[in-house]
């Protein structure tokens, strides 16, 4: 428990002062909150009272009350931490970033249940609010005549929404499912480890077709097997009808728009993650195939398989590339061969269509690697007279040597790369590096999503959902087939074309 709260008065008392100040303000307002928003409400309060750094996973219903109770979780404790504890008590709401109207919305729901208080809460407690007066940020800021602020953050979950130095004591993440698991956790997270007092975070979520944020989704899980699905952790479409006026009716309407057995009501409401069956790649194999550069010798094969690649200049290595089209990536996937497993080095992801450009980089990327290359039509000539006029710079030992093969995709080949590529992905034989990057994530997060289908001829190839992107499953399966179908000598670059 915080100092100043043990030195005065115990935690109980503290819990039950802030949890009556948020029913005078209720009751103000005319609102009730149900049994399992209470019993959230007090979750949190007497989480933040005591002090403690703590990572909260809630996982509930769309439209179930969540925010509405974090609204007045909020309310409470910026009161009773300015007003009454004498402390500077900072909240964030972050919101994911291509959501940018949430953090408006989240804003504005606040100053609706603010506002009618505004005298009340002036004359008997002496608190004011700010919102952007003569400051360079758009916090809603709680004022009491003790001189202390509470100024409540509401962000999007990216780097620039944040100053190097702030520092939280709780963060809410809402719709956290969305939220950017490496911006999350390496530029989300620090926020709350300078706070002297311990930081509460929230992770507030719902369940979701695809999973973006594995990091929740493991913490949603974990909070599973231990606390059981019971509110205030989980709480369902079948719960919220039973206390919420008016949601009954509600999800009677949503089950008949997206079909009561569809993937997406059973996410949203049922609080039931979805598991396709026609995903090729599972999460826990893909997880298991991490592998960190050490000295160690690569005959060990040990997990996590460590492997140090520059001792061995007689390794097979393949670069897969696979060319970008209009508002896709190129993406370059480079590696090595030792035995009977694969193993990807590193990734280089490259925007946009300008091919000379592209070219030039793939050149760096093969050399500063010690690869040797073969892409497609254009790409393939350009990168062909890079590697030549590059060589006749060099001596003849050190000449890049290169077996350049353009590959052009066809339902054949399709079914033959991707076939193989998720054999040897099944079976723990492709490995990738352990080293958290953007461009892992940007790996993971797309093997997880692609869907296998069929087409004539039963022939199978693997597809990005709608509006996404299978860039890097695409130059991973390339770099495969170039490392199984290669030889000793030349080194390959396979390119998807």
């Amino acid at each position: 428990m915080q100092q100043d709260v043990q030195l005065t008065k115990t935690l109980g008392t503290a819990i039950g002062e802030c949890i009556g100040f948020s029913d005078l303000c209720l009751e103000k307002l005319g609102k009730h909150l149900t049994s399992y928003q209470l019993a959230y409400r007090w979750l949190l309060i007497e989480s933040v009272l005591s002090g403690q750094a703590l990572e909260l996973p809630v996982q509930w219903a769309r439209q179930s009350g969540k925010t509405e109770t974090h609204i007045h979780v909020t309310m409470a404790l910026a009161a009773y931490m300015t007003r009454w504890l004498c402390r500077h008590f900072p909240i964030a709401y972050i919101a994911p970033s291509r959501e940018e109207q949430a953090v408006v919305v989240m804003r504005e729901r606040l100053r609706e249940n603010v506002e009618p208080l505004r005298s009340w809460l002036k004359v008997i407690f002496g608190i004011d609010f700010a919102l952007d007066k003569g400051r360079r940020t758009n916090d809603y800021i709680f004022k009491s005549s003790t001189g202390f602020e509470a100024p409540i953050h509401c962000v999007s979950a990216s780097p620039r929404a944040f100053t190097k130095g702030q520092t939280f004591p709780l963060m809410f993440l809402e719709q956290v499912e969305d939220i950017d698991e490496y911006v999350m956790k390496n530029s989300i997270f620090p926020f709350g480890a300078g706070s002297e007092t311990g930081c509460l975070l929230v992770l507030a979520g719902s369940a979701a077709p695809r999973i973006t944020n594995n990091y929740f989704y493991n913490a949603i899980h974990q909070q599973l097997q231990d606390k059981g699905a019971r509110p205030p952790y989980f709480v369902n479409d079948v719960l919220a009808a039973q206390e919420r006026p008016g949601y009954g009716e509600y999800i009677e309407l949503m089950k008949a728009k997206l079909g009561e057995e569809s993937d997406a009501y059973k996410t949203q409401f049922g609080n039931i993650w979805a598991q396709p069956v026609n995903k090729p790649f599972d999460r826990t194999v893909l997880l298991s195939l991490k592998w960190a550069l050490a000295t160690d010798d690569l005959s060990k094969l040990q997990k996590p398989i460590k492997i140090f690649s520059e001792s061995f200049d007689d390794i097979f290595k393949a670069v897969g590339a696979d060319i970008a089209k209009d508002v896709d990536s190129t993406v370059l996937t480079g590696g090595f061969r030792f035995g009977e497993h694969s193993f990807i080095e590193r990734w280089i992801e490259l925007h946009g269509t300008d091919y000379e450009d592209q070219a030039d980089t793939a050149l760096d990327f093969i050399q500063r690697g010690k690869y040797e290359t073969g892409p497609g039509n254009p790409f393939i000539d350009m990168l062909r007279r890079r590697i030549l006029k590059e060589n006749a710079k060099l001596p003849e030992k050190q000449r890049i040597k290169c077996f350049i093969d353009g590959q052009p995709m066809s339902a054949e080949s399709n079914n033959r790369i991707y076939s193989q590529y998720i054999r040897e992905v099944t079976h723990r034989r492709l490995f990738y590096p352990a080293t958290e990057s953007r461009e892992q994530q940007r790996f993971l997060q797309q093997h997880y999503d692609v869907l296998r289908s069929y087409g004539a001829k039963s022939m199978m190839t693997l597809r990005a959902p709608s509006g996404q992107h299978d860039d890097f499953v695409s130059s991973g399966a390339l770099f495969l087939d170039a490392l199984i179908a290669g030889r000793r000598g030349p080194r390959v670059m396979n390119i998807k074309w």
